[in-house]
């Protein structure tokens, strides 16, 4: 639609890149194989904020010892965190997430719908969100 909804993961990924068009930057796309991975379900997960949605590292310890080594080259969070920061996402606030019962993105057209799910992250939680970034 003319709100750009309609536009594939990857296009919204893309929108997040630093330098603009073409392909998403590797960053980017392993960042949304991560989002979608079942085995990282335990230590990440998808949740809605009054400023849409986000996503939600629920345990640092084990998304820094098991996720991010089988993405990337490090396992170091503060450099996983800084490369967010690189392409634009922000810190979200965790007191306002609603977390959703699957980590998978939520439809387009679910969108401003009432949330799905509920619970909020536990206290330690790190939650960041971009807008172009589903």
């Amino acid at each position: 639609d003319a709100g750009g909804r309609s536009r594939s993961r990857s296009s919204r990924a893309t929108a997040a890149t630093a330098g603009g068009g073409g392909r998403p930057a590797p960053f980017l796309t392993k960042l949304q194989q991560i989002l979608e991975c079942d085995d990282a379900a335990h230590a990440v997960q998808w949740a809605r904020s009054p400023d849409g949605d986000a996503f939600v590292i629920m345990d640092q310890p084990a998304f820094a010892k098991e996720v991010l080594p089988r993405f990337y080259k490090h396992n170091k969070l503060s450099s996983f965190v800084q490369q967010l920061y690189t392409y634009g996402f922000r810190r979200a606030d965790r007191h306002t997430l609603t977390l959703l019962p699957s980590k998978t993105a939520p439809a387009p057209a679910a969108r401003g719908g009432k949330p799905a799910g509920g619970g909020k992250p536990p206290g330690g939680a790190l939650a960041f969100q971009h807008e172009h970034f589903l």
